[in-house]
């Protein structure tokens, strides 16, 4: 029979055990497991991510700054620097690591509107690292570029006048030529006809 561990001789065991494991087979602590995970979802659910390092909010700043971006339809949260760095190594992401310094406020969201992003750059209790937009890495100066876009339906009109203006400018050419042969054909016409 094998000989049994008393009790609190298995916990020590079991915990040596678990310490001579190599590196790569140990698995993170069940809090930082939900902290990797909710991240996971943030990056892949969200088309936009915007990254702020947060000085010197105090708590009723931060409910204020969450309850307006509620109103555009965004969230904000702050996520442990090292946890976000671990997880970000060896993806395509990996990039991004370097905004993870310090605290970082990450506000996200489903839809394209950069506007409250540029407007909680001008709180100077936050400093705008960068975004991401669907696949794009942007800068404030990018973000300010995409903005100046007009957006898609005045771009669909621009594009179907860009299309339809020579169309235009044809039927126009057509008519004043056609107007023109019908009065040079009347003058014709009339200095043809004998004079009474």
């Amino acid at each position: 029979a094998a000989l049994a561990w008393p009790r609190p001789f298995a916990l020590v065991r079991g915990l040596a055990t678990a310490a001579a494991q190599p590196a790569a087979a140990k698995k993170f602590p069940l809090r930082k497991q939900l902290i990797a995970s909710r991240w996971e979802d943030i990056l892949q659910q969200n088309r936009l991510l915007a990254f702020f390092q947060k000085t010197d909010l105090n708590a009723a700043e931060w409910l204020d700054l969450r309850y307006e971006l509620s109103k555009q339809k965004l969230s904000a949260t702050v996520l442990p620097n090292k946890i976000i760095q671990k997880l970000l190594t060896g993806t395509k992401y990996e990039a991004m690591n370097v905004m993870f310094t310090c605290s970082m406020v990450v506000v996200f969201g489903q839809g394209n509107n950069l506007q409250p992003i540029l407007n909680l750059a001008k709180n100077p209790k936050l400093t705008f690292n960068g975004a991401r937009l669907d696949n794009m890495l942007l800068s404030q100066g990018d973000m300010k570029k995409l903005m100046a876009l007009p957006d898609l339906d005045t771009m669909r009109a621009q594009l179907l006048h860009t299309m339809l203006s020579p169309v235009y400018q044809t039927a126009s050419i057509l008519q004043s030529n056609q107007a023109r042969l019908s009065q040079l054909l009347a003058t014709h016409a009339d200095s043809a006809k004998p004079s009474a």
